[in-house]
């Protein structure tokens, strides 16, 4: 007997009826949900997992991945900016992640996780569209305290590979 029993948020309250099908029959169950809605589901949905609520809880997925409002720079540079960084540090199959990820390097949580955070860091540090971030120390995280926006000529400069001539007077 399954009365009694939760199957996701459904709690069993008693049999509701039964249908006769070629070959036998099957049984429907009245269920209470956590709610406070009843549902009558068959008893092979219930023990297969395959129905857990009345359908609030596809409801509440709905909504929580409801299309949302975004910052509207996905088509910036600065956007391109932020996700190749990240990109550079945590997917394997990125051409230069073997200079980035693969030694260790990482985005800190702050901005790996939105661009929001980032793109404010970027506008109160100098953001310019022809500058692009730099690492202050080559080994260390991209992080607030450790970047700066550099012109492509800076940055080249400082590059593992780079070798620095000497100045002769």
């Amino acid at each position: 007997m399954i009365e009694g029993k939760s199957f996701g948020r459904l709690t069993v309250i008693k049999l509701d009826h039964r249908k006769r099908y070629q070959g036998g029959s099957r049984g429907f169950y009245l269920c209470l949900c956590d709610c406070g809605n009843e549902k009558v589901v068959r008893r092979d949905h219930l023990t297969s997992n395959s129905t857990r609520s009345c359908g609030c809880l596809e409801k509440e997925n709905r909504e929580r991945l409801a299309f949302k409002v975004s910052h509207g720079q996905t088509k910036t540079r600065l956007y391109y900016v932020w996700n190749t960084m990240r990109m550079r540090c945590r997917n394997p199959n990125v051409e230069n992640y073997h200079n980035y990820g693969g030694r260790g390097i990482k985005v800190c949580d702050e901005w790996n996780e939105n661009f929001e955070p980032f793109c404010e860091w970027a506008m109160a540090n100098g953001y310019e569209e022809h500058l692009t971030i730099e690492r202050i120390d080559n080994d260390g995280n991209y992080e607030p305290s450790n970047c700066k926006w550099a012109t492509y000529k800076e940055q080249a400069q400082n590059k593992r590979n780079t070798i620095k001539q000497k100045k002769l007077y």
